[in-house]
């Protein structure tokens, strides 16, 4: 094995104390936006492969466990709940369901009555989609789908947190935010039309909206800050460990990466390296920082600074 190189100590070192910290997150006016970010759905059949590759991707696909018990759910739910938002979605997934049900029937009784000339899918697999009802849909309607999707997200920072400073890790304490979040239901599953005197029918595949509600709750989150150097400036960027939203569609959707991914791109400046080096008369004008370490630090901003001589 080769000989294990050993790293050279920064030739200076900067510090930003709990203080500074303090007076730059006491001038902030509060409440602020801290994300807002909006998309509209891609379609069911760009959605496996459009969002599949990426990391953040603000929806969900239920199992069909999970779309079997949402259907059952909603047949019970619909004279029960007493929540606004929960007897929307039940409501609309009732709906939906009961649609594909009166549809398979319509096309029954238009094969019934054109007899020998009706065209068209198996007439009894359409009558156990009738007899087995709304909650019998996941086994009876063939390969079909549903998602959950987040089309908007705004969150609001309310009050003042309590942040300590230490490095390369910030933690956020004490955050509390307001959510607005909208969450739709969607279906890709098949349906039949009918093309020539309804006696000739064709089972084609649609893409619906089944649901959709939004809310705005206040919530306590769990969030840190990640520090990371950019040439000669040291930024931090923000990121929640958790963003829950405990209704209905959201409840699965990762929210938190909704709101990291649209955090990416909001670096928070904290330090500037070369303004340092420069109040340094020894080095003067013949020095530039030639790189930036981020030493553990508890008790503040910790930045390790390399030099080089400027030829």
């Amino acid at each position: 094995m080769g000989k294990r190189k050993s790293v050279k100590a920064p030739d200076l070192y900067g510090m930003v104390k709990q203080s500074a910290s303090d007076k730059v997150i006491g001038s902030v006016s509060y409440p602020f936006t801290a994300v807002e970010t909006q998309q509209a759905f891609p379609g069911c059949t760009g959605i496996a492969a459009e969002m599949a590759a990426e990391e953040d991707a603000p929806f969900y696909e239920l199992s069909k466990r999970e779309m079997k018990i949402m259907l059952s759910d909603a047949v019970v739910d619909i004279n029960q709940s007493q929540n606004c938002s929960e007897a929307s979605v039940s409501s609309g997934i009732y709906s939906f369901a009961g649609d594909i049900i009166q549809q398979a029937k319509h096309v029954i009784d238009a094969a019934t009555a054109a007899g020998g000339n009706y065209e068209g899918p198996d007439v009894k697999e359409l009558k156990k989609i009738v007899d087995k009802g709304i909650k019998g849909l996941v086994d009876t309607l063939g390969d079909w789908g549903m998602y959950e999707w987040c089309p908007y997200l705004r969150v609001v920072v309310e009050k003042e947190p309590n942040i300590k400073l230490s490095s390369p890790r910030i933690d956020l304490n004490g955050i509390k935010i307001k959510v607005t979040a909208t969450g739709e239901l969607w279906a890709k599953h098949p349906w039949w039309n009918c093309h020539q005197w309804c006696t000739k029918w064709e089972k084609v595949i649609k893409c619906t909206r089944i649901a959709s509600i939004t809310v705005s709750p206040r919530i306590k989150a769990e969030a840190h800050a990640i520090l990371q150097a950019a040439g000669t400036k040291i930024f931090a960027q923000g990121k929640f460990d958790k963003l829950c939203l405990n209704y209905k569609i959201l409840d699965k959707i990762p929210l938190e990466g909704l709101a990291n991914k649209a955090l990416r791109d909001k670096l928070v400046f904290v330090y500037d390296a070369s303004a340092f080096v420069a109040t340094v008369p020894l080095l003067g004008s013949n020095f530039a920082v030639g790189s930036l370490t981020l030493p553990p630090s508890s008790d503040g901003l910790n930045v390790g600074i390399s030099v080089q001589q400027v030829k």
